[in-house]
């Protein structure tokens, strides 16, 4: 089928191993994994912001190796997907059908850069904060299911709509 904006008829002219490549990431199964593996980072991410925070606090400075190590494999596991897209997808990759894979990519090296950077300067703040934006992933489970994109949608309406009864408020209050 069509793969974010790519045609069967442009599909018929890639190699095998392509093909191939693109039925993997275009699968339910490859979509799940992902999804998983972007709830355990933000959860990582969550953890070892907590655990600092406690450490900073004089509390336990513990157990910071094997998260980071689950940390590290997950930021692997995510380049392996990058590769993949990029095998796949190639010039289409920066598209404005794919929007997610750019975005994909920055949050990639940002992570990257956080995590050499992070070797270097022990304790910068900043480096901690790059890595906080792997969460902006979780956008790419709003589009993957219907339901949470249907609800989240709702609710971004309905915030607008809320918004504006404030304003209303506010300024009825102002006038009395």
């Amino acid at each position: 089928g069509e793969l974010d904006g790519i045609s069967e008829r442009q599909q018929q002219c890639w190699s095998k191993p392509r093909k191939r490549v693109a039925r993997l990431i275009g699968s339910n199964f490859f979509s799940f994994l992902i999804t998983l593996l972007v709830i355990i980072s933000v959860a990582v991410v969550i953890i070892d912001a907590d655990r600092r925070a406690k450490c900073a606090s004089g509390l336990e400075c513990l157990g910071f190796e094997n998260l980071r190590a689950l940390d590290s494999i997950i930021l692997c596991i995510f380049t392996i997907e990058i590769v993949l897209r990029l095998y796949v997808y190639q010039m289409y990759f920066f598209s404005a059908t794919a929007v997610f894979n750019t975005i994909d990519l920055v949050v990639l090296l940002v992570c990257w850069c956080g995590l050499m950077m992070e070797q270097t300067m022990k304790n910068a703040m900043l480096i901690r904060c790059a890595r906080i934006i792997r969460i902006v992933r979780v956008l790419r489970l709003v589009t993957a299911f219907q339901e949470l994109y249907l609800m989240v949608a709702g609710l971004a309406s309905t915030l607008r709509t809320i918004l504006w009864a404030c304003v209303l408020i506010f300024l009825v209050f102002c006038v009395l």
